[in-house]
Parts: structure tokens; sequence; C-alpha cells
């Protein structure tokens, strides 16, 4: 498999998410930079989202995350993912197990 350097045309990482998923703590707040300084409306539309979304059944992937544009492949809202999103190496193990999922 070719050295990955980037994410551009891909989003295999995305495929599985079915939302952005923030550290929250006890009481349900989260607590990420990014969260933080979100702002309002997409914080807002994000928390409605989440509040009717269906889990998936045990043993079955998650839906693709709902700020992934699939016509550009790439995230909508890049500069405020979560940090499980930023700690994702490209060109990673897991990155590459994703990938290849995803290519067949």
């Amino acid at each position: 498999m070719p050295v990955v350097v980037d994410c551009q045309g891909c989003g295999a990482c995305c495929q599985h998410m079915g939302y952005p998923s923030y550290v929250v703590t006890d009481s349900g707040e989260a607590t990420e930079e990014h969260w933080l300084t979100m702002p309002a409306k997409l914080k807002s539309e994000l928390l409605e989202f989440m509040a009717s979304y269906d889990e998936p059944s045990d043993g079955e992937l998650d839906d693709v995350c709902c700020w992934y544009d699939a016509s550009l492949q790439r995230c909508k809202h890049h500069q405020h993912r979560p940090n499980v999103c930023r700690d994702f190496e490209i060109g990673s193990q897991d990155c590459l197990g994703w990938r290849k999922v995803y290519s067949s």
C-alpha cells in the first residue's frame, strides 16, 4: 500500500462516526477547546442532531458522520472537529485499515 500523506479524497475515518464525538464530563458538559469555541448555531444544530440520533445495534458500525461532505470527501466543519478526529494519524495503521475497508 502506498504511503499516505493527506486526507484528500478519502474520508474513510468519517464513515462510521455518526457525529463528531467530543469528550464530556460526568455531567454531560463537553470540555474540549473546539467545543467551547464552536459557534452557537453550529453547536445547537449538532446537539439537535445528537438528541434525535439512533445508536447502531451492538456489533454494527455507526453511520457516516453528520459533518461529512460526501461530494467533497471531507469534513464540513473541519476547524471545529473534536480531538478524536485531530488525534487520528494520517497514514497510521488504523487509517490504512479503514481505507482498506472502505475502498473495497
